[in-house]
């Protein structure tokens, strides 16, 4: 008998849990913060002194309303700033977030400088009281110091017309007459 009570209690929490899972689901919204820079497997490459924008992109696929992304960086605050700290974020849309990146003057070639950064749900004023799960997405990228291009100087392109050209001009004004 008391191997059964203790089935009994063990399959009663297992269906409370499954209950509970089922429960809190649709309430999980998903986020995302796409970028085509990405940890140290795709790095920004900046020469010293040199300034990109970055573009973010923030998703929403699940929350059928709009939301508010706050954007905030957590390190690499001496090279990169966002341009706009909170986005609104309507349903299933992507969009743009600039973030600017700008390699230091005095950066040396071979410097490696990681940027990470954070986007977090902003909790609706509209849950009047209700309990609200937010969400928030922590991403990062390496900016590598490469050397500035050198511009070599190129041969001069010869422009004109070439000598078979200029036979058959000539060879055409002698039958025209």
């Amino acid at each position: 008998k008391m191997k059964t009570n203790k089935k009994n209690i063990v399959m009663e929490k297992a269906l409370l849990l499954g209950i509970l899972i089922v429960l809190i689901c649709p309430l999980i919204n998903a986020i995302g913060v796409g970028s085509i820079y990405s940890g140290s497997d795709n790095p920004l490459k900046l020469f010293p002194g040199e300034q990109k924008t970055v573009l973010l992109e923030l998703q929403n696929w699940d929350s059928e309303t709009t939301i508010t992304l706050e954007g905030e960086i957590l390190k690499g605050l001496e090279i990169a700033s966002l341009k706009d700290s909170k986005t609104k974020v309507p349903y299933q849309q992507k969009i743009p977030v600039e973030m600017i990146v700008k390699a230091p003057a005095d950066a040396k070639v071979g410097d490696i400088y990681n940027v990470e950064y954070v986007f977090r749900q902003v909790p609706g004023e509209e849950t009047g009281g209700t309990i609200s799960f937010v969400q928030s997405i922590v991403r990062n990228f390496d900016v590598v110091i490469i050397a500035e291009p050198t511009l070599e100087p190129t041969a001069p392109k010869e422009t004109g017309m070439s000598t078979n050209t200029i036979i058959l001009l000539i060879a055409f004004t002698f039958t025209e007459k």
